[in-house]
């Protein structure tokens, strides 16, 4: 914790469909043009509150999109 309400986060996640895109019927992958492989990364704040934490995270990934999402409460 950066002080005794606030924490932070770093995070990583990868995906492959494994090369079964292809096999897939209807082909969403390729419908929606994305990519069998994936990563993202990103970092986030976390506010303790009396309704549980309050989170703020902000995510890129390697196609150079980003995100940025709010919540209360864990994810997990």
């Amino acid at each position: 914790p950066i002080f005794s309400v606030i924490g932070g986060a770093l995070f990583v996640d990868a995906g492959t469909d494994l090369g079964s895109a292809g096999s897939v019927p209807g082909e969403p992958g390729e419908q929606r043009d994305l990519p069998g492989t994936g990563l993202g990364y990103g970092l986030g704040v976390r506010v303790q509150s009396p309704l549980g934490p309050i989170r703020v995270d902000f995510g890129l990934n390697t196609e150079g999109d980003s995100r940025l999402h709010f919540g209360i409460g864990e994810k997990f």
